[in-house]
Parts: C-alpha cells; sequence; structure tokens
C-alpha cells in the first residue's frame, strides 16, 4: 500500500470553549499503519477529523502528501484518506462486504472496476459476497 504522509502540525481544536488538542504535532510517513489508542475523551475521532478534513484547525496545520487539508473540501480529501467509523453500525451498510467496499470508489465516480484488487489487499476475497 502507497498512501502518503501525513503530517500535524502544532494543531489545537477544542469544541466550544473546551480545548480537544492542544499544540498535537505527528508525521505517519507514506504507507505507515499506525494505531490511535488512548482513553474516551482524549482526541482520538477529533484528530482523526482534522486528518480527514471534516473538522479544521483553530491553530496549526495538516498536511496529507503536498495537500494542506484546510484548502479541500472533504470529498476531495477522500481521494486521499479513508475513514472508517469506529461503530461498525455507522459505516457498513450494504448487503455484501464487495458493495460496502465499492460504495466509495462509486461515489468518487471511478466505478467498482477497482474493487477486485482492494479485497485481495485487504484479505476479503473469501468474504466478498458475505453480508458485512
Amino acid at each position: 500500500m502507497k498512501g502518503y504522509p501525513v503530517a500535524v502540525a502544532g494543531v489545537h481544536f477544542g469544541y466550544d470553549a473546551r480545548p480537544v488538542l492542544t499544540g498535537v504535532s505527528l508525521d505517519i510517513p507514506a504507507g505507515q499503519v499506525v494505531a490511535l489508542l488512548g482513553p474516551n475523551g482524549a482526541g482520538k475521532t477529533t484528530l482523526t477529523r482534522l486528518i480527514v478534513g471534516l473538522l479544521r484547525p483553530r491553530r496549526g496545520g495538516v498536511r496529507v502528501g503536498d495537500w494542506d487539508v484546510a484548502q479541500k473540501r472533504p470529498d476531495e480529501m477522500a481521494h486521499r484518506v479513508g475513514y472508517a467509523f469506529q461503530h461498525a453500525d455507522q459505516q457498513l451498510f450494504a448487503r455484501t462486504v464487495a458493495d460496502d467496499v465499492a460504495f466509495g470508489p462509486r461515489r468518487l465516480g471511478l466505478g467498482a472496476g477497482g474493487v477486485g484488487p482492494v479485497l485481495e489487499e485487504l484479505g476479503l476475497v473469501a468474504v466478498a459476497g458475505r453480508h458485512p
């Protein structure tokens, strides 16, 4: 998996007057697999929403490859970053694993032609016809 590097630099974010992230910085090299761990309320979901462009930092910046996330719409970011919800019932909605995997590419106007290689890469070929 190639991917893009992610750079979070001095990010501050809060909901209303409550700060959630204060001065968070991290660099994730392209293709690196990362797990965000921490207690409820630590800011994991907020950080991922900043990376995919669903939220904008109050201060600091987020880059995915050469893209400044603040300059892109979430649908544009979807070409570089995927988002899996914490609860599967908020994410999975198609009748088969293959149809669920195909949803994103179809919404981006790419069709479903690339689903086979994605299923292979994720080790899901054997369950492609099953309900998620």
